[in-house]
């Protein structure tokens, strides 16, 4: 909801992994950042070696994905040998300004996670595992397609730029995400792939791994199938003080390009109500979201 704090969602490397020294590392939160409070003064990196409390700050730096803005990258120089500690201090704020801790305690630790350095950087290329192999038909023409890596991506390199769907010589439409804790991506187009027709999947070799090693440029072929005819149902709705969750049986049709009120999707506030038996709840001022 809009007035509960953020808190760290995942962190890459794990905690107690053991990570190559040029490794980076992302700190992914369950929400929107405010960009003005991540930074270095809210987002830390310490060498605790030994039961040392050493904060690195040569060559470190702090970013916050332009897409989703939950994703925290922090780069740093090579590491020595060592135990060291990813810190989130509690000024850090969602992007309705929610920090995770009280003004009072903005300097406090709101979460911290530690992992090993240790052997020679890594210089490998990560690998795909396609959930489907290329060459492969049937391809559905209203659900993702989804890649998985054998480690975690650098985040911004993750986009529809570097990862691009096309039909025929045309590109198509489509939202790309990432999930560093499940190390896949999705393909999710913005609208239903054409039945019976070759669609072709390019990831660059901009792509790259958090040490900065890029991948090889590879693509994978695939044939839809047939038509869906059938029509999507209301699987469960959630709600709690703050928020509703509504799941369908299968992904919807999500464009949201046109404006906030997703006016030329099937999920937008005109085809939503939620009610107590009397006036609609979901007012235009009320946020809609969609995890496909």
């Amino acid at each position: 909801g809009q007035f509960m704090p953020p808190y760290v969602k995942s962190m890459v490397p794990a905690p107690g992994l053991t990570v190559a020294p040029n490794t980076g590392i992302i700190v992914e939160f369950n929400s929107a950042m405010s960009t003005a409070s991540i930074n270095s003064a809210n987002i830390k990196l310490f060498n605790i070696t030994g039961g040392a409390s050493a904060e690195v700050v040569s060559g470190v730096t702090i970013s916050l994905d332009s897409n989703e803005q939950r994703f925290v990258t922090i780069s740093h120089s090579d590491l020595s040998a060592g135990t060291y500690e990813a810190r989130v201090l509690g000024g850090a704020a969602g992007a309705s300004g929610m920090s995770m801790r009280p003004p009072a305690n903005a300097s406090d630790i709101a979460f911290k996670s530690s992992f090993i350095v240790s052997g020679s950087n890594d210089s490998a290329a990560p690998t795909i595992y396609p959930s489907m192999a290329s060459g492969a038909t049937g391809l559905a023409v209203n659900k993702p397609l989804t890649f998985g890596f054998n480690e975690t991506l650098s985040f911004s390199t993750v986009n529809n730029t570097n990862i691009t769907l096309y039909k025929g010589a045309t590109a198509v439409a489509a939202d790309v995400k990432y999930d560093p804790g499940a190390n896949s991506v999705s393909i999710v187009p913005n609208n239903a792939l054409s039945p019976n027709t070759v669609y072709i999947v390019i990831f660059s070799a901009a792509v790259k791994d958090l040490a900065s090693n890029s991948l090889a440029t590879s693509s994978y072929s695939y044939t839809t199938g047939g038509v869906d005819v059938i029509a999507p149902t209301l699987k469960e709705v959630r709600c709690d003080d703050y928020t509703c969750k509504i799941f369908f049986t299968e992904p919807i049709n999500h464009q949201t390009l046109v404006d906030s009120n997703w006016i030329s999707s099937t999920l937008n506030h005109a085809r939503i109500v939620i009610t107590q038996g009397g006036p609609d709840k979901a007012t235009a001022a009320a946020s809609i979201t969609y995890d496909s």
